[in-house]
């Protein structure tokens, strides 16, 4: 698999040279990305109590949650970096919602990120993106649209829907990224043309004339779930054991020699991580060597058996009566169902998942209610709620109002509606609606 990743890299036509060089960036050698063109960039060098903070003149702040958190590797030989590790069980950034409203005001653009996917980690056949941005953490079912980074089928993926919309686009391959080392990933798109370059070298382009405003068109600013390491695709993969450097996004197209040539400079910062990173894994912990955990971790409420031959044993945790052990055998007896009877040779690990509270935590944690689907025919779904919620005509009257009877989902019908615009308040935040 790794030859042919390979092959697919270097497999680049004279076409394409031509197509990269008439819509490059016209610019002099430069060492350094432009500050002013930067509009969000994490390496996670600076910290804020429980926040990590943008290096960009926006200073956006992001959060970790479950087992995401900061370490630094390498060593003063190396040279010592702090990096995001996710973690083993739902690891995420939440980017917050600033990224999204500068995101959809970009036609053009680059995005950029380092990353290191643990040999460990099993690739599933869509999902594990390093960039989510969505207005439902069920973008699949709300059809709210989504934008993702993603590493399992290596690419960039937008949709003002879901994928099997026509407008859905993917620019990329259908190869899971190349495990147990450092990697530079980023997509430019330029004048309807967008590339995906991987360490460097040109990996697949595509025409597409989606920009992420065509995803936004139908909300009041831009996407409000915004993540690193988790999807808003309800049934896709969280990316686990992975780490992740220097996430930026830029407001025009990196050429290729701005892309070989800045701080970003694919091959010697990939070498620099991976030896940074062997020195980190040979001393465990030196006196160079810190971590930054996430103080919002969720909990797990599911306990799964993984066996070498007969698959997985799953359950709730909350039916957990006891576990027996014997030198041959385990009994894990069960509330609702019969005992499960495990050889103990069979086993090859017991894992506790399912961060059930951690996607909630995360909304409610969030400075604007969700509204879902977007536009809409006869009910939408609202959201991370406390006050009233109020449905105004785009003149200002007010056409319906409803006491939330919880704070954390309500549906409401909107079904006596004239098809429009109309204006859904709740406090002091406000939210666009689309009735057709």
């Amino acid at each position: 698999m790794q030859k042919a990743f390979l092959q697919k890299i270097f497999r680049v036509h004279f076409v394409l040279f031509l197509l990269i060089s008439a819509n490059a960036v016209a610019s002099e050698k430069i060492t350094s990305l432009d500050k002013e063109h930067i509009i969000v960039r994490y390496d996670f060098s600076k910290l804020n109590g429980d926040k990590v903070v943008d290096l960009s003149a926006n200073a956006f702040e992001a959060t970790l949650h479950n087992s995401a958190k900061v370490v630094t590797i390498g060593t003063e030989k190396t040279g010592i970096y702090n990096v995001l590790d996710l973690g083993a069980v739902r690891g995420l950034m939440n980017l917050g919602e600033g990224i999204g409203e500068v995101f959809e005001q970009l036609e053009e653009f680059t995005i950029s990120v380092f990353f290191r996917v643990d040999n460990s980690y099993s690739f599933k056949e869509a999902g594990s993106p390093i960039m989510s941005l969505s207005n439902s953490l069920f973008a699949s079912k709300s059809e709210d649209g989504y934008i993702e980074l993603t590493l399992a089928n290596l690419g960039y993926e937008i949709s003002p829907t879901f994928r099997s919309d026509e407008k859905y686009t993917k620019v990329g391959i259908n190869q899971p990224a190349l495990q147990g080392s450092w990697h530079h990933l980023v997509y430019t798109q330029n004048n309807g043309i967008g590339i995906v370059y991987f360490d460097g070298n040109v990996l697949s382009s595509k025409e597409i004339d989606t920009t992420p405003k065509t995803v936004y068109d139908a909300q009041a600013k831009g996407t409000t779930i915004n993540y690193i390491g988790h999807s808003t695709v309800g049934s896709e993969s969280s990316l686990d054991k992975t780490m992740v450097y220097d996430f930026c996004i830029i407001d025009y197209p990196l050429s290729k020699e701005e892309i070989d040539e800045t701080i970003l400079a694919s091959s010697n910062q990939v070498q620099i991580l991976n030896k940074a990173t062997n020195a980190y894994r040979a001393s465990s912990k030196t006196h160079e060597t810190k971590a930054f955990e996430s103080i919002n971790k969720g909990t797990p409420s599911k306990i799964l058996i993984h066996r070498n031959s007969d698959g997985i044993i799953e359950n709730q945790i909350v039916n957990i009566n006891e576990i027996n052990f014997d030198d041959t055998k385990t009994t894990f007896v069960w509330n609702n169902t019969e005992n499960s009877i495990v050889e103990n040779s069979t086993i090859e690990k017991i894992t506790f998942e399912d961060y059930i509270s951690s996607n909630q935590e995360i909304l409610n944690a969030s400075n604007e209610f969700v509204i879902y689907p977007n536009p809409a025919t006869s009910t939408i779904q609202v959201q991370n709620i406390k006050n009233d919620i109020l449905i105004y005509s785009v003149t200002g009257r007010l056409m319906k109002q409803v006491s939330p009877q919880k704070i954390i989902n309500q549906t409401i019908d909107i079904s006596q509606l004239k098809n429009g615009l109309y204006i859904i308040k709740s406090g002091n935040k406000t939210k666009r609606l689309i009735k057709k």
